[in-house]
């Protein structure tokens, strides 16, 4: 394709410098001319020749302002050049000459003036030899982005836009391809970025995507096992870990993360195991730790078999800071050594700070022992503290895991009386029937004699029938068992006031006070009692 000195000098910028717009002026289109084969001249002094008529239909469309810029000799005469007419072809019929592609065929043509593709302006003659519609001239209407776009009917493929001509290069379409089919190892590597950043979420749903792609790759079962960690789902973890180690047996960095959790978990001795397959990226260090949480957890054993519930609770402390701060084992180990020693505010305490554990994912990993453990001790803290529905529901899942355990069975059935005991007792209380409902309190703590709820509940009845000595009794082995029971505090202050002992009144009602300053109720007796201890 040829190109003339006025486009190598200017590029593709040289249609929109000549179609530069100047305020007053207006563009016209000239009528269609026959040119006479025989007679050859130029263009511009045909163009004088020729008489200048306006078209009527752009005369009522709004004027395309232009203005005309200025050139020299040499860029005049490649303009003059430029636009010269071609010798019209005696097999056409049009009256305007074929329209040249760029690759230099003819076998297109442009439609006659007033036949233009959007029958509403007439085309008028561009700088490359071109017909280009008015309206469609430097940037006041864009076309569509297609693979073949009709402009006046000369057709160009390619990305085109008019006034700025935008094409795609195919790198850049290769690379917005790839973004959306990215392949497993690139979704892995970009899981690792978000792993380095604390982003373990979306970490995590890349090596998903991962995994989807491609399951047989032991890596990207490791790592997602890491983002697990990250986001506090050590079961979950466990899981990845085994996948990644039955993928790959020899997968040394697997290894050792399997080592960790199972620390964490209380496994000292699974944990070894893993160590040992992890060769030199395991360090001494962590195999002492290992070694040192499985003397703490073998004694744990020995003390528990023994009933030694102080040592059992020296030892699960031991357990907890040698590592094994999420063992869930070794949290109801705890809360039994608790139990047991009628410490029952601290069994809670201790509850309600280990890691939220699914019970029933721990007896899949680990056995169905360690999942009846977990709900049996469940069930008996929950009698304790007086959540009997909660009790009745754990005992039914340590049932369900092992419906052979007399064990279970009992403890299913001294929740349901408790549970029972205490909503008979307080339905008859609430009908003034206080000996009735005494009688029905003292039957459940036939059942679950440490029982502070059923205890304060019973020191009512007692208040209410005059036994205030005993009363306050229950109200005391209630304080110890949960020494903040507000309930039973009030009552014993009560108690101790109808027996004129205004100092023990005083003190549990300033007791109170402290833990609940905005009682009304119990500043004003505070203050009643105090003055019963001052005229005393």
């Amino acid at each position: 394709m040829s190109t003339n000195a006025v486009e190598r000098e200017h590029g593709c910028g040289f249609m929109a410098t000549i179609f530069q717009r100047r305020r007053g002026s207006a563009v016209r289109s000239l009528p269609p001319v026959r040119f006479n084969n025989k007679r050859e001249e130029n263009w511009s002094n045909l163009a004088k020749s020729l008489p200048i008529k306006v078209d009527e239909k752009l005369t009522k469309k709004p004027a395309l302002p232009c203005s005309r810029p200025s050139f020299s000799r040499a860029q005049n005469l490649a303009i003059r050049n430029l636009n010269a007419p071609k010798r019209a072809s005696s097999s056409t019929s049009s009256p305007w000459p074929s329209a040249s592609p760029s690759n230099g065929s003819s076998s297109e043509k442009v439609r006659p003036q007033g036949e233009v593709s959007n029958g509403s302006k007439a085309p008028t003659r561009a700088a490359s030899g071109n017909v280009i519609g008015l309206g469609q001239m430097g940037n006041s209407e864009k076309q569509p982005a297609t693979d073949n776009v009709a402009i006046g009917k000369i057709h160009y493929r390619g990305n085109f836009t008019m006034g700025n001509i935008v094409r795609k290069s195919s790198t850049e379409t290769g690379v917005l391809r790839s973004a959306n089919k990215l392949d497993s190892e690139t979704l892995k590597m970009m899981g690792n970025e978000k792993y380095k950043q604390g982003k373990f979420e979306e970490a995590l749903e890349l090596y998903d995507r991962a995994i989807a792609m491609d399951s047989s790759k032991a890596s990207y079962w490791s790592n997602k096992s890491a983002a697990l960690i990250g986001l506090g789902r050590l079961l979950d973890a466990i899981s990845g870990g085994r996948e990644a180690i039955r993928i790959e047996p020899s997968y040394q960095r697997a290894h050792l993360r399997l080592a960790s959790l199972y620390i964490r978990l209380g496994f000292a001795e699974k944990a070894l195991q893993h160590f040992k397959h992890s060769g030199s990226l395991a360090g001494s260090t962590n195999i002492a730790v290992a070694q040192a949480l499985e003397a703490c957890v073998n004694r744990c054993n020995e003390a528990e078999k023994n009933r030694d519930w102080t040592a059992l609770l020296m030892e699960t402390r031991c357990a907890l800071a040698a590592g094994a701060d999420s063992a869930p084992q070794i949290y109801a180990l705890q809360v039994e050594a608790l139990l047991n020693l009628l410490r029952h505010e601290e069994a809670y305490a201790a509850f309600k700070s280990a890691p939220s554990c699914d019970i029933d994912t721990y007896a899949r990993l680990f056995g169905l022992d360690g999942g009846v453990l977990l709900y049996s001790i469940q069930a008996r803290l929950y009698i304790a503290v007086g959540r009997f529905d909660d009790a009745i529901k754990a005992a039914q899942s340590a049932a369900r895991l092992d419906p052979t355990d007399e064990e279970v069975r009992a403890l299913m059935a001294r929740a349901r009386a408790v549970a029972v005991a205490r909503s008979r007792g307080n339905k008859l209380f609430k009908e003034l029937n206080f000996a009735e409902a005494f009688n029905a309190y003292s039957k459940g703590l036939e059942h679950e004699p440490y029982n502070s709820l059923l205890l304060s509940n019973r020191a009512a009845c007692r208040s209410k029938l005059g036994q205030f000595e005993k009363a306050i009794e229950d109200c005391s082995l209630a304080l110890r068992l949960q020494p903040s029971y507000n309930k039973a505090r009030l009552r014993r202050a009560d108690c101790n006031a109808k027996l004129e002992r205004w100092e023990a009144s005083v003190e549990d009602y300033e007791m109170l006070t402290r833990e609940a300053a905005n009682s009304e109720e119990v500043g004003t007796a505070l203050s009643k009692t105090r003055q019963k201890l001052q005229h005393q």
